[in-house]
């Protein structure tokens, strides 16, 4: 059991939103955004057309194009003469051969073919809607250069707006584990001003329920034969989170490392697969994307903040600052809102700010060394 259990009222709630708009679908690494999108695509409801691509290896905007064209070309219902330019367009992309001799393909040809499989789809009869499914779209941007990055971003927001705002067909579901913001903001400081998914529904994929949670745990504690009981599942479950992909790990940790079946056992595993050298999940992600994806000058303060928030749990603005008293005031707030974003942190109730999942806060306790 894992795939997309427990999942069942978001992914209705996201095909209710799917009625209206596309979906900008948020979450941070490994809380199950890829497994939600491909039970979508797999079961989506009668009338609906999917697709599903995994872009975090695709580094051109012509790869795009052709993904998109070579999963969709069968359901297009193209006139022979619309259905010889498409095909013609994307032999453009590759550039053409004449005599051994290649021709430079012709410019802005991927846009074209992309609006013509958008306009095909539109006038597919056999369906009411279709769906994108787009996974790992900052890390597929992240492999191009700006100009590239500028031209796909303008041509998602534009293919948005026509095809699914004004003509109601078209949709889009994009994922990303890193945020869209970083090459956003990479793009601004370069002078780049549209917001591509301004117009989407922006939704962060939840946990999963207590309930839901310590079913899973059971149901991996059973299938690695070691017994379960409702004290060491709703440790399991708590100390997660509710996170599927951390439940999972933690029973096998159990089991290949031998820790004792309960609260004990379940806190050595964390710090084992916090730590240990031979844990193969790499939870040194969090830590290691700061450096990745940071300004310089944001390096040491976003760390800074979050091993105030590791140490103390809740803070006020007003409390972070007296614990850094050299920062600057607008950088603080600044880089509090990239840690928002990046879904480290999120603002209470109560007006503090906190670590958004207690599983990340104790995973950086361990990984900076702080108690």
């Amino acid at each position: 059991m894992y795939g997309a259990f427990g999942r069942s009222e978001f992914i209705k709630e996201l095909w209710e939103l799917l009625e209206e708009k596309s979906v900008y679908l948020l979450g941070e690494r490994r809380v199950g955004k890829t497994t939600v999108i491909e039970e979508m695509a797999r079961e989506a409801p009668g009338g609906t057309l999917a697709f599903f691509f995994e872009l975090e290896a695709t580094h051109t905007p012509d790869a795009l194009a052709q993904a998109i064209y070579d999963r969709s070309a069968e359901y297009l219902p193209l006139s022979r003469h619309a259905g010889e330019e498409v095909r013609g367009l994307k032999k453009l992309l590759g550039g053409a051969e004449a005599a051994g001799v290649k021709i430079p393909r012709a410019e802005a040809s991927w846009q074209t073919l992309l609006e013509r499989v958008m306009q095909g789809l539109c006038e597919q009869k056999n369906y009411s809607r279709v769906v994108f499914f787009l996974d790992e779209v900052p890390m597929m941007l992240q492999n191009m250069p700006e100009s590239d990055r500028r031209e796909i971003l303008n041509t998602l927001r534009k293919l948005d707006q026509v095809y699914g705002k004004r003509e109601g067909k078209i949709r889009f579901v994009v994922t990303g584990s890193i945020g869209l913001h970083h090459v956003l903001s990479d793009l601004r400081e370069k002078g780049y001003a549209n917001q591509p998914v301004s117009d989407m529904v922006r939704r962060a994929l939840p946990p999963l329920s207590p309930t839901d949670a310590k079913i899973l745990a059971e149901s991996w504690l059973m299938g690695e034969g070691l017994e379960s009981s409702s004290v060491l599942t709703g440790c399991i479950a708590t100390t997660t989170d509710g996170l599927p992909f951390y439940i999972r790990e933690i029973v096998r940790a159990l089991k290949s490392e031998g820790f004792s079946l309960d609260e004990e056992g379940v806190n050595r595993a964390v710090r084992y697969l916090a730590t240990d050298a031979t844990s193969a999940i790499e939870l040194d992600f969090y830590n290691k994307r700061i450096e990745t994806y940071y300004a310089p000058n944001r390096r040491a303060l976003a760390r800074a903040l979050l091993d105030a928030l590791a140490r103390d749990e809740a803070l006020t603005l007003a409390e972070l600052s007296s614990r850094l008293p050299g920062a600057d005031p607008d950088a603080l707030e600044s880089t509090l809102k990239l840690l928002e974003d990046d879904l480290y942190i999120r603002y209470d109730e109560a007006g503090r700010f906190v670590f958004r999942y207690g599983f990340i806060r104790r995973v950086w306790l361990l990984l900076r060394r702080l108690g």
